[in-house]
């Protein structure tokens, strides 16, 4: 009913409308071409799944992760203090909260 009464006001004659009827035209014959192109292609058999796996195992894998520490101080005493009291097995964690500088206490983990 609202097809029949846009054809008695003429909207179907008036350019932008039918520039448009010609885009929805080519949209419909891409996608009646893409479905019969792909048409039975869709289908993926377990065997062919671990296959791809298989020969393509660097996609599959995490990138390893490093988790980065560090104190920063202000003095090379003070670094020597810190690299000493490390080498004798003094916990990374007491240290930087002992010597590291108030505005680096937030980034002391990357």
């Amino acid at each position: 009913m609202l097809y029949q009464e846009a054809k008695k006001k003429g909207l179907d004659k008036k350019k932008e409308i039918l520039a448009k009827i010609e885009d929805a035209g080519r949209a419909i014959l891409i996608d009646a071409l893409l479905e019969e192109v792909l048409r039975g292609r869709g289908e993926v058999s377990e065997e062919e799944i671990q296959r791809y796996y298989k020969e393509n195992p660097t996609l599959f894998k995490e990138p390893q992760e490093i988790k980065i520490r560090h104190i920063v101080v202000n003095t090379e005493p003070t670094l020597k203090e810190v690299v000493t009291k490390l080498s004798q097995g003094e916990p990374f964690e007491k240290l930087a909260s002992a010597y590291m500088l108030v505005i680096s206490k937030r980034m002391g983990e990357i």
